[in-house]
């Protein structure tokens, strides 16, 4: 007879510095709209204290972003981002580019919070995604792109990076729809998976099933280890500026 799994829960948000470097775990997104505010204070509160010690660079991981809603993380990480308002676009047929960012959700005071600037205004970030990133996952990992000094690292998303149009039936039951792909903030287009900057050849998945995320050790997790690496490698060059080095010979020295 075989052994049946315990439910899967939501995965915890986390965070930790490890050697001075700030690691965040941004779950997935499933709640009731009403508490996507405390969702969004829950990370906000979590970037902050992390920031309160001054971390060299970030690791935003995201393989635990299974879908759901977007907007709250979006608002909860702005910080992370360029001070703009644009963060994304949707592309539809026939249509112009539709910008996508907090600020407008903002104004709905749906999932509304203070602004907040980051210590250092300039770090090195890497994100984290895998196969069991997805929609709204993906969304927060398309936002990073585009972004000097953020390179991503793991494995493809699952490929839902789309967005959704809501549509009345007769019967007055609502039905969702695809009606647009995600673009980042250069309007380069997605719509599938989302292919990181130094892929991993590596298996993780057995940390991904609901049971081991509470409280497996994070020096065990070579993917997170590698992203410290580059972040703190990254920091060392935008700090000396006279070390010559091309994005593709960096590159190589990062490969997994």
């Amino acid at each position: 007879m075989k052994e049946k799994l315990p439910p899967k829960k939501t995965d915890p948000l986390r965070s930790e510095m490890i050697n001075n470097v700030a690691y965040l775990r941004v779950p997935q997104e499933i709640i009731p709209w009403e508490e996507a505010l405390t969702f969004a204070q829950d990370v906000r509160s979590a970037l902050i204290a992390l920031d309160s010690q001054n971390p060299s660079g970030w690791v935003i991981d995201l393989r635990a972003s299974y879908g759901g809603g977007m907007w709250a993380s979006l608002v909860a990480l702005w910080p992370l981002l360029p001070n703009q308002e644009c963060a994304g676009y949707f592309l539809s047929p026939n249509q112009d580019p539709q910008p996508w960012g907090p600020i407008e959700h903002e104004s709905q005071g749906v999932c509304s919070l203070e602004p907040y600037t980051l210590k250092n205004k300039n770090p090195a970030l890497a994100v984290l995604t895998g196969k069991n990133t997805n929609s709204a996952g993906e969304a927060i990992t398309i936002a990073f792109r585009g972004i000097k000094n953020v390179k991503s690292f793991g494995h493809d998303t699952q490929g839902s990076s789309t967005g959704n149009g809501q549509f009345y039936l007769l019967d007055q039951r609502k039905i969702a729809l695809n009606t647009s792909i995600m673009a980042d903030r250069n309007q380069t287009p997605y719509g599938g998976k989302i292919s990181p900057d130094v892929p991993f050849q590596g298996n993780y998945d057995h940390l991904f099933d609901g049971r081991l995320l509470e409280d497996y050790n994070l020096s065990q997790d070579t993917l997170v280890q590698k992203a410290m690496e580059c972040v703190q490698k990254a920091m060392e060059w935008i700090q000396n500026p006279d070390v010559k080095l091309t994005a593709t010979a960096q590159l190589r020295k990062l490969e997994l």
